[in-house]
């Protein structure tokens, strides 16, 4: 791992929670999410739980999901400008270990469009490189669920 200049710190490491609108199927899921802060930088690292039980996949939700993590960095942590949000997503083997998947992180990167992310790109990223984005290695730590309003992101 390389030397970084800046300090890092985890602001968020819980159970997240959103509505879905457009999957009527499944109009609330969740994840395990993690917003760090580095300098003015967030980085949200969302964690694909088990599917079968965390309703929408986030890949099939990505942009909606990204947009309502940035105006809850906006509303909680200061967040300025979206040109410094970063988004990573987390499929874990433990999530998926029935279709024998392995551990797979992507960097997203996205357009802007009508005050939202839109289009999303991913870039596979492995362990090693998401740890340098975010300078520390990702906790493994029991996750706490605190309950946040939904309903305004």
């Amino acid at each position: 791992m390389s030397n970084c200049s800046l300090s890092t710190q985890i602001l968020y490491n819980n159970i997240f929670r959103w509505e879905n609108e457009a999957w009527r199927i499944q109009p609330e899921s969740k994840c395990h999410l993690r917003i760090y802060q580095k300098g003015n930088i967030f980085i949200g690292i969302a964690e694909q739980l088990n599917i079968h039980t965390s309703g929408v996949q986030i890949m099939s939700c990505t942009e909606h999901l990204a947009s309502i993590v940035y105006y809850f960095c906006k509303e909680h942590y200061g967040l300025i400008n979206r040109l410094n949000f970063k988004w990573i997503e987390f499929d874990s083997k433990e999530a998926n270990r029935l279709f024998g998947f392995v551990d797979t992180y992507s960097l997203v990167e996205f357009e802007w469009f009508e005050n939202r992310f839109v289009s999303p790109r991913w870039v596979s990223k492995t362990i090693e490189e998401v740890r340098e984005i975010i300078c520390l290695e990702p906790p493994k730590s029991e996750v706490n669920y605190i309950p946040h309003d939904k309903t305004k992101y």
